[in-house]
């Protein structure tokens, strides 16, 4: 896992993730029908 913070308006790295759906979330795929995506992480388990 990368230690790397990154800055406002750095671009994020492609990236795959399991949705609460089920469904396959990857940010190259998303960004072909936008310009723009917010990510909101959250930590699941306190």
């Amino acid at each position: 896992m990368s230690s790397h913070i990154p800055d406002v308006d750095e671009v994020a790295p492609d990236f795959k993730v399991l949705m609460a759906s089920g469904e396959e979330f990857r940010l190259k795929t998303a960004l072909k029908n936008t310009h723009y995506i917010m990510l909101i992480f959250y930590r699941g388990h306190w």
